[in-house]
């Protein structure tokens, strides 16, 4: 290898495997310590520069089920042995098998079979799933085209620890060149900066201490607090428990949002777990390229903020281009009619407020207000700007239009994409329910304008 290619190393399975299924290759200024070997997979620690310590394991299964069954208890075997669920490991490659019916191309493929549920028990046992990934998810081809077959045999998994270090990494499967599995890369990102202060923690073992009482009993006498109770220090220490208990409640409410898991109803507040399915999520919902109908994948921030732009301002920016139009542009066949009331051509100016279907949920609110709505966008927008910013008419105005917006646009997309259909009366109580729970959200930083404004909504 350092003939071929200076300042570079690599290791194979040769010494388990006559034909080396598998050959990893890095830089010299990356630390490879090879931990295990066998003939379908290989098991190394990796320290790349500026970056934590962290496990990768390379696969190459079997193709018969024999053999790839010891493949999972060889896996199982490793986590033990290496206590795998404490640190960082990755697992990629060719496992030659799917774990659900969707993975496979042809529709004849619609249940699960015990291959696929002995290959998700061993991934649940330790605790890995699928990275984040982009690009196609049949990652193998049988180069067929009279008869084409495609499925996802190849992965890239990963353990929770390996998103608490590199929260935002991916994968991404590129085409198949001449092989007929699509090469993987594995972007591990930027590390989030490691927390200034640990939270405090008591150990038991600090009760073994010969000095523990003394320090205990002398600390305790300084609190004067302890020497003279009353019942005003009680008093105190309700209301600092009920403030305690009150916050806990707000970090559950907002991890159990964040998450969006089947919440446990008894036992500990499940902080840690229910932090690892924020961290999941957030990697799962991290944009982090626009693939363009030209083929062309960009991934620079800016690139990408003007692209997302561009293509939010062809449907609802100043230009009155037809929204349908703009799809059709994109090669969709679909009718140029406004889904809400089938029929008039849509466009912006139409769907916000000609349409009568919009215009019946418009009018609601906007009366509601206390101002007479109009039905042009132009119309509207300049009475929005005519409002004060600080009025509670203004408020009041800007909330509904917003969440009108929003819920037309979303009626429109349940008709056209999940046949579901809502009367304006339906939509407008609830708008009137969230945006009643809009203003009464503002009590706490203002109760005076909350109080004001449900006086004017609600009158």
């Amino acid at each position: 290898m350092s003939k071929v290619c200076r300042d570079w190393n690599f290791t194979s399975n040769h010494s388990e495997d006559a034909d080396g299924r598998i050959i990893l290759i890095w830089k010299d200024t990356v630390a490879v310590r090879v931990l295990q070997q066998s003939r379908q997979s290989a098991t190394c620690e990796v320290k790349l520069p500026g970056s934590p310590q962290f496990v990768f394991t390379a696969i190459y299964a079997e193709n018969e089920r024999a053999d790839r069954n010891d493949l999972w208890v060889e896996l199982l075997s490793l986590y033990q042995t290496y206590s795998l669920d404490t640190v960082p490991w990755i697992l990629g490659g060719d496992f030659n098998h799917i774990i659900h019916p969707a993975e496979h191309s042809l529709p004849e493929v619609s249940s699960l079979t015990s291959d696929m549920v002995e290959l998700r028990d061993c991934l649940t046992q330790m605790g890995i799933y699928d990275l984040r990934f982009q690009g196609s998810l049949f990652t193998w081809s049988n180069h067929r085209p009279e008869d084409p077959i495609t499925k996802k045999l190849d992965r890239l998994l990963i353990s929770n620890p390996v998103l608490t270090l590199f929260p935002n990494c991916s994968a991404f499967f590129h085409p198949t060149l001449t092989s007929d599995h699509c090469p993987c890369t594995l972007d591990l990102a930027t590390k989030i900066p490691a927390a200034g202060n640990r939270p405090f923690k008591f150990y038991n073992y600090l009760t073994k201490h010969p000095s523990f009482n003394q320090v205990v009993i002398d600390a305790w006498t300084q609190v004067q607090a302890l020497n003279a109770p009353s019942t005003h220090l009680f008093e105190m220490e309700k209301q600092a428990l009920q403030t305690w208990n009150f916050l806990r409640g707000i970090e559950e409410s907002y991890f159990r949002q964040r998450s969006r898991v089947n919440w446990l109803k008894e036992g500990d507040q499940n902080t840690t777990f229910s932090f690892r399915m924020v961290q999941t999520r957030m990697n799962f919902n991290f944009i982090r390229s626009f693939l363009l109908p030209s083929g062309v994948i960009i991934s620079d921030p800016i690139q990408m903020s003007v692209h997302a732009v561009t293509h939010f301002q062809q449907i609802l920016g100043p230009s009155p281009a037809p929204v349908m139009g703009v799809i059709l542009g994109w090669g969709l066949q679909t009718s140029l009619t406004c889904v809400p009331c089938n029929y008039f051509p849509e466009s912006r100016n139409h769907l916000f407020f000609d349409c009568h279907y919009a215009w019946s949920i418009w009018g609601t609110l906007a009366s509601r207000c206390g101002v007479q709505p109009e039905r042009s966008w132009d119309r509207v927008l300049g009475q929005l700007q005519a409002q004060s910013t600080n009025s509670l008419t203004g408020t009041l105005l800007r909330l509904c239009w917003q969440a009108c917006i929003y819920w037309i646009w979303t009626e429109r997309n349940g008709r056209l994409h999940r046949q579901t259909f809502r009367t304006p009366e339906s939509v407008s109580r609830t708008l009137v329910r969230q945006i009643t729970d809009r203003i009464s959200s503002l009590r706490d930083s203002n109760l005076a304008v909350a109080s004001s404004l449900l006086q004017q909504w609600l009158a």
